[in-house]
């Protein structure tokens, strides 16, 4: 979690991103995504090839880490 927002940029590659509570997002290279301050969240590549991306964090302030994200958060069974 990080105090500001936080916007995602795919490279290459497909990624994946989601806030706590809502569904799995998928990225393809151009495509963005933005996360809300002060909202868990995790981001990374899709199960099967890696992921290039950019992430601005829009302004300063702590990053809190959450609980490691399981293979059922992951693969979207949970």
């Amino acid at each position: 979690m990080h105090a500001a927002g936080q916007l995602i940029f795919a490279e290459s590659g497909h990624g994946r991103y989601q806030i706590k509570g809502q569904p799995i997002r998928e990225l393809a290279p151009g495509d963005t995504g933005y996360i809300p301050g002060g909202t868990m969240h995790w981001h990374g590549s899709v199960p099967t090839e890696s992921f290039t991306m950019t992430f601005v964090t829009m302004g300063a302030g702590a990053t809190t880490q959450g609980e490691p994200i399981t293979d059922e958060i992951y693969l979207g069974k949970k």
